[in-house]
Parts: structure tokens; sequence; C-alpha cells
């Protein structure tokens, strides 16, 4: 090779790996200025809830203010929500620290084949980019999330974490909060659901502007099964309850494909079908979070 032809590979080298180590540094220096900036506002939620979070914020920008809000604490919301909700977003929350590496892989696999289509975020991951970051898929965001999601979930209990979660996440165009959530999609408190009402509303966060469109949709009708399932197998659901559930759900799912709205097509399967109760759980969240909404804590899963 000529001399003239090394020293320019040669150079091209160390332009590489000067570029390399300069975005290295710069982004070792962002994530070291997100730790700081975040950190004590993270410390913070311990004790207190910000009254506008970066997505809502987002969200009044984009032109869809907040129009529903609701803020119940943990131990006042219905145990059966609570474990759809874990069910269908964090089924091993609390087994695993900052993230759930099976969950990690699993999306890692995803991406690898050029499926972009759904993350593998858990909740304190959920937490940390609803609180302070954009939905804005890319490289740069992801990190800032993993740092942010280890200060939550090492400055919070895992019943705190939960508590925000399901209180600041949108559950419907401007609307934030489960309890928000079930009073804007059925029209009822989060005690007057019924077992079908529970599933579908815990099915509705990752694409909550399309509500129960998105809940009852072809693609998301298997994940809204698995969810009725873990219900049954926690005690949450007895067999009859977990049966009727699914059948329900398969057959809105059904009138939806015909062309029905959600709303129309739940009217049609109660005619078909008739009332369905109202499920209820006795115990509060906490006593009941580690036991009845931890399918791991009895070698479930």
């Amino acid at each position: 090779m000529p001399e003239s032809t090394a020293r320019r590979v040669r150079l091209g080298v160390l332009l590489v790996l000067s570029l390399g180590l300069g975005l290295g540094l710069m982004t070792i220096a962002d994530l070291s200025f997100t730790w700081i900036r975040h950190g004590p506002r993270i410390e913070a939620l311990a004790h207190s809830a910000p009254p506008m979070t970066a997505f809502m914020d987002l969200r009044d920008r984009e032109g869809h203010p907040p129009r529903l809000r609701r803020w119940v604490p943990l131990d006042s919301l219905p145990v059966p929500v609570v474990c759809a909700v874990l069910a269908a977003e964090n089924v091993r929350f609390f087994q695993h620290g900052t993230l759930d590496y099976a969950n990690q892989r699993a999306m890692l696999s995803r991406v690898l084949h050029g499926d972009f289509s759904r993350g593998g975020s858990g909740i304190a991951q959920q937490l940390a980019r609803n609180l302070y970051l954009q939905p804005d898929r890319t490289i740069h965001r992801k990190l800032r999330e993993y740092v942010l999601a280890y200060k939550i979930s090492h400055a919070l209990t895992k019943e705190r974490q939960l508590e925000l979660y399901l209180n600041l996440v949108e559950w419907g165009d401007g609307v934030w909060g489960v309890a928000a959530g079930s009073e804007h999609l059925f029209q009822r408190p989060l005690d007057q659901l019924t077992a079908s009402e529970v599933v579908l509303l815990a099915n509705v966060p990752p694409a909550p502007a399309r509500g129960l469109a998105f809940a009852t949709a072809r693609a998301r009708r298997a994940k809204a099964v698995t969810v009725a399932g873990i219900l049954w197998r926690e005690g949450v659901l007895d067999g009859v309850q977990w049966s009727a559930t699914v059948a329900r759900i398969r057959r809105i799912g059904d009138f939806v494909d015909f062309g029905m709205t959600p709303a129309e097509a739940a009217l049609a399967v109660t005619g078909e079908m008739g009332e369905e109760e109202v499920v209820t759980e006795r115990g509060t969240v906490r006593e009941a979070a580690r036991d009845r909404c931890d399918p791991g804590n009895r070698g479930i899963l």
C-alpha cells in the first residue's frame, strides 16, 4: 500500500474513533445532566405528585388539554383493576428490579427483526417517560429512560410507583388516571365495573387516544384474553367469571369486526348473554398486591 494511501486510512480511522469518542462523551454528559436535573424531582415523588407531567404538557401543546383527571390513592383502587393493569403492562413488576430483562430481550429480538410495533417498558420506565420525557422512539430517549427508571426504582417503593402510574398515565384523549378512564370509557366509577370492562380498561394505555377501539381490536384481543387468564390464576376471578369474561370479550370482538363501535358491540353482547355482574374483591391493594397481583410469588410464571 502506498504511503499516501496508508496515511489517509490512518487519518480516517482516527477521525472515526474521535467522532465515536466525542459522541460517547456527549452522551455521558447528557445522561449525567438528566440524572442531576431530575434526581431531586424523583425523590420528591415519594410524598407528592406533580401538577403536570411531560406527556400532559405535550398533549396540551398539541391542542388536547387535560379534560378529565382523577387522583385516587392506591388503597382506594379496586384490587381487580390494579391486578388487571399489572397483568397487561408489567406482570412481573414485583419480581424484578429496574428492568424486566425477559421483556427487554423480547423487545431487542423484535427490533432486530424489524418489528417496532411495541416496546418492552415496565412501570418504572413508563413512569420516567410520562413524567419527564417525550414519546419519540430514539436511542437517545431510551437511554434517558433507563437512567430515570433506575432512579425511580431505587427512590420509590413498588407500591408508590404503581400509585403514580395508575394516576398519571393517559387513559383517553386528555383523560388522565385510571379512575378518570373508567368514567370516560364506561360512565361508571371503578368499583362498579364488570370483569370484562376491567380487562378492557387495562388494555387501553398503549394507545389511549383510541380508547376501547384499540382495546377491542383484533390485534389486541389475545392480550385481553391473557389478562383474564392471569386474573383467574390469581383468584381474582373464579372459573365461571373467567370463562364468561373470555366469551364476552371474544363476542364483543366479533361485533367490532362486523363494523360496530365498542359501545354498540357491548350492548349487543349484553342482549345475547345478559347483564354482567360487577367484579369485587375484598381487602386493600397494599395488602393484596404482592400476593394476589404477583403471579411469580407462587411460581405461576
